[in-house]
């Protein structure tokens, strides 16, 4: 599923690919137990389905059975070492894998796992599928485990609190491991230093805020949502400068910040967990949301500077009102034409309508002009055609 020479490789050695991704999970349970408050029985953050659902997505179905014989040990070791019943750990077994299997394919089958994230209909895609979709029904799964082999008592609390953990782990992990793993190593060695630079103080300048935000309000239960705020700017920032690699990068680095902090700055009780949770959906999804929307504008603002410098005949584009906001080189090459038989070469921000209005009186052809802008700008008509005649110094065209 990757290009040659891509910075993540899982297609040519499955074997080693799948014991690669086992040990990513063993690392994504024992970070998920960390960020497990004392007084609780909920991970804020639950990486490894979000581990495995990425590695999927980069590699092809073909090499999928591999990854699941390589996980299932490290998943039930590490469940039975740390007092979960068997049963109870086949179960769970069952529902992330399950989790990882459906999100995997459905996004494969709709798109290709290198354009999830480029375009605004594949972020959205993979908000649907990826994390509220699937994860929202094998959630129904878990919290029924849980409930039928005596772990845990309030299926609905339990199912509330498990969507938002593994929710809020794929839309952290997901897209930087995506991104990362679908780009090539010369993209990353064309980057200048710089940006290298730049890159590092934003995520600097996010942890420096996270950590004297909380250690300000370390008695401040009620603060932990609002001081998530501090990150807002930041996070505009990357989306603006560095797409949607750079955004998903900086949502890592800041949500496991902000997440470490409040478990270990703050007594963290049941009723913080959500709305924490929940505000760090929000804040990730619409700035990879933004940054997206941002990449995509550029990429047709280019395509469309490169298509219209292209054209050979004067070109104008107009908005709604007749005013001129874009034009090609042959076109402003003609503006200030002191011709007055020309019906092109209104400078840019001109209001090209109007302009015409004041000759249509005395000139057929700018009355025919007119004419037909207008009923194209009202929707009578979709298509206008004219040929006149046009007279520059001695010449007739």
């Amino acid at each position: 599923m990757q290009s040659a020479g891509s910075v993540v490789s899982l297609t040519s050695r499955p074997v080693v690919g799948a014991l690669v991704t086992a040990a990513a999970y063993w690392l994504g349970t024992q970070i998920g137990l960390l960020l497990t408050p004392s007084q609780l029985a909920v991970s804020l953050m639950w990486p490894p389905n979000a581990l495995l659902l990425s590695a999927l997505l980069l590699t092809p179905r073909r090499n999928w059975p591999w990854y699941v014989l390589a996980v299932l040990p490290v998943h039930l070791l590490t469940q039975v070492s740390h007092g979960i019943p068997l049963v109870t750990s086949v179960g769970w077994f069952a529902t992330n894998i399950s989790e990882a299997l459906i999100g995997a394919y459905v996004l494969q089958r709709l798109r290709a796992p290198h354009d999830l994230f480029e375009t605004f209909a594949g972020v959205l895609l993979f908000f649907a599928v990826g994390v509220a979709g699937v994860i929202g029904l094998t959630s129904f799964l878990d919290a029924a485990v849980v409930v039928a082999t005596g772990m845990g008592g309030g299926y609905w609390d339990l199912w509330c609190h498990r969507f938002a953990s593994n929710a809020l782990a794929t839309l952290t992990l997901v897209p930087p491991i995506v991104t990362l793993g679908s780009s090539t190593v010369t993209h990353f060695r064309t980057v200048r230093r710089a940006r290298y630079l730049e890159a590092g103080l934003l995520a600097l300048a996010a942890v420096f805020a996270i950590d004297l935000m909380f250690a300000r309000h370390q008695d401040a239960q009620s603060s932990i949502p609002e001081l998530t705020y501090t990150v807002l700017p930041l996070m505009f920032w990357a989306a603006v400068r560095f797409g949607p690699t750079g955004v998903s990068m900086l949502q890592l680095v800041s949500t496991g910040a902000i997440l470490w902090a409040a478990l270990h700055s703050l007594v963290v009780s049941l009723d913080d967990v959500l709305p924490l949770q929940m505000f760090l959906l929000m804040l990730n999804g619409l700035s990879l949301s933004l940054a997206v929307v941002v990449r995509e504008s550029r990429r047709f603002q280019s395509l469309h500077s490169a298509v219209l410098t292209s054209m050979r005949n004067a070109v104008a584009i107009t908005d709604s009102d007749g005013v001129v906001i874009d034009a090609n080189d042959a076109w402003v090459a003609d503006t200030g034409s002191a011709e007055p038989s020309r019906l092109d070469g209104d400078g840019l921000h001109a209001n090209y309508l109007a302009h015409h209005r004041v000759h249509a009186q005395r000139d057929s052809n700018a009355a025919k002009l007119v004419g037909g802008l207008e009923q194209i700008l009202s929707g009578e008509r979709t298509l206008f055609e004219m040929e006149y005649v046009c007279r520059s110094g001695v010449a007739t065209k």
